[in-house]
């Protein structure tokens, strides 16, 4: 590839591959530690590859090496009748020295890129210098551009044509692409360069390599962690072949060990180069401040401090940094209240019943039918009960189709809520299911249990009183649930025994047959409303997460969720009479069953 773009587009192809090393970060964190071998091994392998490939294209002269020796001359002499002075010859001997070092540069570059940006973190020195690495590799292919630029538009300088390979035209396509390539990808890694203007870097540290670094080549090395991968054995000798595999195996880790204490040390003093710019941007920033704030002093976020994870404790977090995160959280609970669930909310608001009454589905003296421990398959959950009561109520019949659909939109609303705090805090997983599946055969088929709800309201005898009515589909009901539980022995039917029991207190209750469809809304909104009364506890649970690489999302789940219920939260807490119950019990339906039917 004799061409100056040709050239270009060789040595361009190494500074992509350096910003694509750049752009990497495989997730390693999350593997054992045969996936996290596995990996890097490979990880090793595509760098070392890619690397011995420019290597030997340098030395061969296939990159760097436009014509320009004794033979060469001769050639092009012949081809293209050129003539050339001793200065055109010193003028291509620079050309292939320029282009040679920044090929050597931006392998270099490369290899210094390999295993380092996997531990990635807002504070990581590996974060600082990968930019500052890719912003250097951006830099080199910019001089490259002008140099080809200049080379091609000056013709006493360029006795070559700019491509003439075998490629022909396509190799100026490719070096533009490659160009595109580096500039789009240049832009992550150079935002992550100045990481260093949000964190106070300790100087004394930028020599130190802490543990954490190489802790895991470490247990490796003494076998504190097993690697299945590195126990072979030979037929013969095991002894022996077991000696020579673990010493072996001990030098090869004391090299990573050394090679990755190096790298660390390289990134951290390259983290030093961003720092005039660093001051300048500091000092601008104090300057703006001092000509347009208004002198008051700023309260340093020292409680919220504590709960951002850091890696290691030479980087203090800054106050910017503080402040930025604070800002973007609360600029996202704003976004959030403004999806906040109306209808649920003017449900909760409007309840005349304030005191979580309708959580009492069953009397005292029936109580321990439902909470029997015969029957502790069947517990129930708040999902699953407000599903059966809508059933109920959806069913009923000579009620106006406007109160039936707006009853079934806030339950719809309600039910994203409870289903969340009731995964979020683990509450019966296996009656959970049970529960979505049921609503979903309820909301978008209009069955139960394979029964259609028309059908159902259908063998009601219309012509009598509406409390005769209601007490029919209620009797419907409970003999369908009946019917399923007998022909279920054995295996318990979740539903089938929650509308049992939700049934036969609504037989026993005669006061709530005379406006049944009031009644069941108001004891679905009391149980929604003490469901979700263990937000803040949800919101909380989901802020601390013990799995790391969940963590940043499970965040975001938590402030979406506090700014769309934050009202309701408000509103459960100062104007509902929450029971002076445990904490640990308020999650549990059968607890406040028990506190509300005791005396």
């Amino acid at each position: 590839m004799p061409g100056v773009v040709d050239q270009v587009a060789k040595v361009g192809s190494i500074a992509f591959m350096c910003t694509i090393m750049a752009n990497f970060f495989p997730s390693l964190a999350t593997m054992n530690s045969n996936e996290l071998l596995t990996n890097v091994i490979a990880l090793g392998v595509l760098v070392i590859t890619l690397v011995v490939n420019i290597c030997i294209q340098i030395s061969t002269g296939v990159v760097g090496n436009i014509p320009n020796n004794k033979f060469d001359i001769e050639l092009l002499k012949d081809v293209y009748d050129f003539e050339y002075e001793a200065t055109e010859l010193w003028s291509l001997n620079n050309q292939d020295q320029q282009l040679t070092a920044i090929a050597i540069l931006d392998v270099a570059l490369l290899l210094l890129l390999k295993c380092s940006p996997q531990f990635i973190s807002a504070c990581s020195v590996t974060t600082t210098a990968s930019g500052v690495i890719c912003v250097l590799t951006f830099l080199l292919h910019g001089v490259t551009v002008l140099w080809t630029i200049a080379l091609c538009t000056d013709p006493d300088s360029n006795p070559t044509k700019p491509y003439d390979s075998a490629y022909n035209g396509s190799t100026l396509g490719i070096f533009i692409v490659q160009s595109i390539g580096i500039i789009l990808g240049t832009v992550a890694p150079f935002a992550r360069c100045f990481a260093s203007i949000s964190f106070k870097l300790s100087i004394k540290s930028m020599f130190k390599v802490e543990k954490y670094w190489f802790q895991k080549l470490l247990d490796w090395k003494y076998g504190s962690i097993s690697l299945p991968l590195l126990r072979i054995s030979f037929p013969f000798g095991k002894h022996k072949s077991k000696v020579v595999i673990r010493t072996l195996k001990d030098v090869v880790l004391h090299f990573c060990i050394i090679l990755q204490v190096v790298v660390v040390v390289v990134c951290k003093i390259i983290v030093l180069v961003p720092f005039p710019l660093t001051i300048c941007l500091r000092c601008l920033k104090w300057l703006f401040r001092a000509v347009f704030s208004s002198g008051g002093k700023t309260n340093e976020n020292t409680e919220q401090r504590k709960y951002v994870l850091q890696v290691g404790n030479e980087n203090q977090l800054a106050e910017s940094t503080l402040k930025s995160l604070l800002k973007s959280l609360s600029e996202l609970i704003k976004k959030s209240e403004k999806k906040e669930p109306k209808r649920l909310l003017n449900l909760i608001k409007e309840n005349p019943n304030k005191n979580f009454q309708g959580v009492r589905m069953f009397d005292k003296d029936d109580h321990h039918v439902q909470c029997s421990p015969s029957k502790v398959e069947y517990q129930d959950c708040w999902s699953l009960t407000v599903v059966t009561l809508t059933t109920i109520a959806i069913t009923l019949p000579n009620i106006e189709k406007a109160k039936r659909d707006s009853l079934l939109k806030s339950v719809r609303q309600g039910l994203e809520y409870v289903t969340l705090v009731e995964e979020t805090l683990d509450l019966n997983v296996s009656i959970q299911n049970a529960a979505k599946i049921l609503w979903e055969e309820v909301d978008f088929r209009h069955k139960w249990l394979g029964s259609k709800l028309k059908k159902i309201a259908s063998q009601v005898n219309k012509g009598g009183a509406q409390v005769d009515a209601n007490l029919q589909i209620v009797q419907l009901f409970l003999k369908k649930a009946t019917s399923k539980i007998e022909k279920g022995r054995g295996s318990p039917n979740i539903c089938a025994n929650s509308m049992s029991g939700v049934t036969e207190s609504i037989i026993r209750d005669k006061e709530s047959h005379k406006k049944l469809f009031d009644e069941l809304s108001s004891r679905i909104t009391d149980i929604m409303a003490a469901c979700l009364t263990n937000l803040p506890q949800a919101i909380a649970k989901k802020c601390h997460t013990s799995v790391i690489e969940k963590r940043e999302e499970s965040v975001k789940v938590a402030v979406k969720l506090l700014g769309e219920t934050k009202k309701i939260i408000n509103i459960l807490q100062e104007d509902y009479d929450i029971p002076n119950m445990e904490p640990k019990d308020l999650p549990f339906i059968d607890k406040w069953c028990a506190y509300l039917s005791g005396p």
